[in-house]
């Protein structure tokens, strides 16, 4: 993947407003065209009602910072002379993501398990709290906020674990795992009240100890698969969203 190369002329800006093909929305406009380099060349510019040069350059900041991420989470490819296009879901991608987590995700517990100080359960109570009221919201917003709750959730895991930089790293694997739960939920309704039942049940067991009959292993394979159950049918009606590589 080749990184991005930033436009630094004015000529080159003067060129692709005119030439370049244009979307534009009220918070930001694109423009693109097609150069003669091997690299893909990014220009990002901050109009004067943003602020001062520092709400502008914050603002530019910000923009360059999410494109690297997406690259780096394997969210978008960039193709030399074709410019960068939303990457498909990797299947490879999908399977390593959820191994890693099953993997990870149990051993966290165990360590955690009856361990936890009252801020913290009261951080895990308060996302819990959230993701009960979410069950309420329109179907649409519900599904988009609590996978994003779901997330923040299980991130508490490894930060009370102190393990914030292995959740990062594992996130850009786990990003094509994220995009089957999205598909599950927008179009087979994921099922989001047996996850939060099983948010309480972990809940439980950080606020009260891991009883010695809990098979752990179980529990996360159930848990973090929900998606398996109708990955098929996804993967049957939309065979151009998935690559086997």
């Amino acid at each position: 993947m080749r990184s991005f190369v930033s436009l630094n002329k004015n000529r080159d800006f003067i060129r692709a407003y005119k030439k370049g093909r244009s979307a534009v929305t009220p918070c930001i406009a694109l423009y693109s065209m097609k150069n003669r380099q091997q690299t893909n060349r990014i220009g990002i510019t901050a109009s004067k009602r943003i602020g001062r040069a520092v709400q502008r350059n914050r603002a530019k900041r910000v923009i360059r910072e999410a494109l690297m991420m997406l690259k780096s989470e394997w969210l978008v490819d960039v193709l030399p002379q074709r410019g960068s296009i939303v990457s498909k879901i990797s299947v490879p991608y999908l399977n390593e993501g959820f191994a890693m987590r099953r993997i990870l995700e149990p051993a966290l517990l165990r360590g955690l398990a009856g361990k936890l100080t009252r801020e913290q359960l009261n951080e895990f109570q308060e996302l819990l709290n959230r993701q009960n009221e979410d069950l309420y919201l329109d179907q649409d917003a519900a599904d988009d906020f609590f996978i994003s709750l779901d997330n923040d959730f299980h991130r508490l895991l490894y930060h009370d674990s102190g393990y914030d930089r292995i959740w990062e790293a594992m996130h850009n694997v786990t990003s094509h795992m994220d995009r089957v739960r999205y598909l599950d939920s927008a179009l087979c309704r994921g099922n989001i009240a047996s996850v939060q039942k099983e948010h309480e049940q972990i809940f439980g067991y950080l606020r009260d100890g891991l009883p010695l009959d809990v098979d752990v292993e179980a529990l996360f394979e159930h848990h973090l698969g929900m998606y398996r159950e109708n990955f098929q049918k996804i993967l049957e009606r939309f065979p151009d969203f998935f690559v086997q590589t």
